[in-house]
């Protein structure tokens, strides 16, 4: 599959029966992310979830490796060169992929046990610029069907390592009443993954592979179904970061500092629900 909630969408599938039925589902799911449940970033008992999160990506990664030696026998036929070319940029472009999840990983632990530094600031701003440029660069070649065919995931899986890192960089900056405004910029570059991946000529391109799916047939209503969660993934992704933006501008560090210990505290998981009198 080109997304990871396709197998959400596979077990959707099962219980929603018609257009009507998933009007309601999507309706309701707007309801619940109204409420912005928060997830109070990096520390200490949320840290498990993240790096749990990014171990799944990169379970991801290894299984579309592993796609590629019989994408290349497939083009072989036709040209060695050519195959051999296609297998080789499309393996560094899943390393650099990776590299860069794994690299996340790496900086959050540290912004979690040392805390804010300097050396850990420069090293999160060159990350988050080389996910970027990657990114773009993805994107750009799966819209390119002249160039080598990458699959969509890959950009998915970054923008979910970006906006991870990106939380944990803004919270530990905010825990050290450092200034969260030019940081703060790149939530518009979060954003701005989510429209590109959610773009109407990227999601044509995604409705004719499951559409003409080898692996399994597709009805069109399945298929809407599968690119409404599709998109809600993408859109939530970078609302989540956001939510969390607008929580640390308005909270209290002592407040806060509240929070982190009712969270290690705690023997259940805690759900913050926004009031609305």
């Amino acid at each position: 599959m080109s997304n990871p909630y396709a197998a959400l969408a596979g077990i959707a599938l099962k219980t929603v029966s018609d257009t009507s039925k998933l009007n309601k589902i999507i309706s309701l799911t707007q309801e619940i992310k109204m409420l912005s449940t928060v997830n109070l970033a990096i520390s200490g008992v949320t840290l498990g979830v993240v790096v749990a999160g990014f171990a799944i990506v990169l379970h991801k990664l290894n299984k579309i490796d592993k796609k590629l030696d019989k994408i290349s026998l497939q083009i072989q036929a036709l040209d060695v060169k050519v195959s051999d070319l296609v297998k080789n940029e499309t393996s560094k472009l899943i390393a650099d992929v990776k590299r860069y999840v794994k690299h996340c990983i790496t900086l959050i632990h540290q912004l979690e046990d040392l805390g804010w530094s300097e050396h850990l600031d420069t090293e999160t701003s060159k990350l988050l610029d080389n996910i970027e440029v990657l990114v773009e660069r993805i994107l750009g070649k799966y819209l390119d069907r002249d160039g080598i065919n990458v699959s969509l995931e890959l950009a998915q899986c970054l923008q979910g390592a970006y906006a991870n890192l990106l939380k944990a960089y803004l919270t530990k900056r905010y825990l050290q009443q450092k200034s969260l405004d030019y940081p703060a910029l790149r939530l518009q570059t979060l954003i701005s993954f989510s429209q590109q991946l959610c773009a109407p000529e990227l999601l044509d391109e995604l409705y004719e592979e499951y559409l003409v799916s080898k692996e399994h047939r597709f009805s069109e209503a399945e298929i809407d179904i599968i690119l409404a969660l599709y998109r809600y993934g993408c859109q939530q992704t970078s609302n989540n970061v956001n939510v969390h933006y607008e929580i640390l501008k308005t909270t209290p560090v002592r407040q806060f500092k509240g929070w982190q210990k009712l969270l290690k505290a705690s023997d259940q998981p805690l759900i913050w629900l926004e009031h609305r009198s």
